[in-house]
């Protein structure tokens, strides 16, 4: 998979992505973080989101800062939000507040996953 992540089709490489990011409960190495993270760069918003919660599941401090800049974006896919919530870190919050005040054309889904993971976060706060 981790090869797979690096192939030379987008397609292949956002599907490898995704099965390495969802594995968090049985497969966490050093290597399949790193695959993750190189998949960081991405022009595609769902194969870099998809690296973003594979990342975030493990808790890779290396993702906070790339996490953040995707939430501050004009265009954010709800992987980042997941994202987000999944990391756990509560300095996410004024951005996803942010996210929340400009989402109102946003589709219900949207909402309701950023509802959440504002929720999620604002219970670990207190």
């Amino acid at each position: 998979m981790i090869a797979l992540s690096r192939d030379s089709d987008e397609d292949v490489r956002n599907r490898a992505t995704f099965s390495l990011g969802s594995q968090a409960e049985e497969v966490d190495t050093p290597e399949l973080r790193d695959a993750l993270f190189d998949r960081l760069t991405e022009s595609d918003m769902e194969l870099r989101g998809e690296a973003l919660v594979g990342l975030a599941l493990r808790k890779d401090p290396r993702v906070l800062e790339p996490l953040r800049r995707e939430l501050e974006s004009s265009e954010v896919v709800v992987l980042a939000v997941e994202a987000a919530e999944k990391l756990e870190d509560t300095s996410l919050l004024p951005l996803l507040h942010r996210l929340r005040d400009r989402a109102g054309d946003a589709n219900s889904y949207f909402r309701s996953v950023l509802a959440d993971a504002i929720a999620h976060l604002e219970a670990l706060a207190r």
